[in-house]
């Protein structure tokens, strides 16, 4: 939520926050994006340029959530 903040942001759109809804937990979750989730995003957006940009990818890193995640088969097939 706080990147499609950020980006209609940068944009040009006014927007101050979002509203996740989770209609099955009847619970709604306001979302404001800071100036330090901003600095944050643009440095995760900066690494993943440096990684698409590289040659080859980067070490595999295996971790527990890896053999429930849906991308397993993009890491270790």
């Amino acid at each position: 939520m706080k990147y499609y903040i950020y980006f209609l942001r940068e944009k040009g759109i006014a927007i101050e926050n979002g509203i996740i809804d989770y209609p099955k937990l009847r619970r709604r979750e306001e979302v404001t994006l800071s100036e330090s989730d901003v600095a944050q995003l643009k440095e995760v957006m900066a690494d993943i340029e440096k990684i698409t940009t590289q040659q080859k990818p980067p070490k595999l890193e295996e971790k527990p959530i890896c053999k429930k995640c849906a991308y397993f088969e993009y890491c270790f097939v």
